[in-house]
């Protein structure tokens, strides 16, 4: 039917996809939605793009990135985005998620794409106090607390606190 041909059904699909870990279906149909109106269609085709990547399907990632850069340059999300694909932490690290152009959901993605990247570089101290801020702000958001509780983990493993036994019963909550 013609209603389910718009934008709105087709990122609750692509979102819905993405949390059953079928990301070339998340993919296809978060590039549907940009196709059928979702604004701005650059953030849904970086969005299509980072779930081709997370896929292994590289080269589709390759080019739907390439087609929202082309489109959105200078957009910090589909930036964010890029340089999650390509694995440049240093650029991840940096994004400045409070721009006034990002929905909350995109600020969001962008300040956990931030705070992993952090981790990721071996700024854990920075990491634990973005995550959290962010679990403190979305406690019911799983994959927060998840990336939290790998932060507090490693903090308690490396002994890089004070409380050791403290932090590895929060991380096990």
């Amino acid at each position: 039917p013609a209603w389910m041909n718009t934008p709105s059904v087709w990122i609750v699909l692509g979102y819905c996809a993405a949390a059953q870990d079928l990301l070339s279906v998340a993919s296809s149909a978060f590039e549907k939605a940009a196709l059928t109106g979702a604004q701005p269609p650059a953030h849904w085709i970086a969005q299509a793009a980072a779930n081709a990547s997370a896929a292994s399907d590289d080269a589709r990632a390759e080019q739907l990135i390439a087609q929202a850069l082309g489109t959105s340059v200078d957009d910090v999300y589909v930036r964010a985005l890029d340089a999650t694909i390509r694995g440049d932490l240093e650029v991840v690290s940096t994004i400045d998620a409070d721009s006034q152009m990002l929905t909350d959901e995109e600020r969001l993605t962008l300040k956990g794409l931030r705070a992993s990247a952090l981790a990721q570089r071996g700024e854990q101290e920075q990491a634990y106090t973005e995550l959290t801020s962010l679990h403190e702000a979305y406690p019911d958001r799983a994959l927060i607390t998840a990336q939290l509780a790998q932060v507090i983990l490693h903090r308690a493993e490396a002994l890089e606190t004070l409380d050791r036994p403290g932090e590895l019963v929060r991380a096990r909550e």
